[in-house]
């Protein structure tokens, strides 16, 4: 038994930190509900493209959010992909 325990610990400590490191739901709620509820970005996700995103993050940051450009990248990477509903963003 602790044959099994001591194979399959590091198979989920690794699927955990892959899961850890796609999860960029942290980042864009830490970052944009700093200046409106996340309900705003939950209604646009599934409708904006990477480019409408783009676009919407840009005037957000011109508007004062503190997003670098890694931040940028990795919010773009993260809300195209995201389906209508998602948690834990859209709760």
């Amino acid at each position: 038994m602790n044959k099994y325990i001591i194979l399959i610990f590091p198979v989920l400590l690794f699927a955990g930190f892959l899961y850890a490191v796609d999860d960029k739901s942290g980042l864009v709620t830490g970052k944009c509900d700093t200046c409106h509820s996340i309900d705003k970005i939950c209604k646009n996700i599934g409708k904006k493209d990477s480019s409408a995103w783009e676009k919407t993050i840009d005037r957000m940051i011109k508007k004062g959010a503190k997003v670098s450009g890694d931040e940028k990248k990795e919010i773009l990477a993260y809300l195209p992909g995201l389906e209508p509903g998602t948690n834990p963003i859209c709760k």
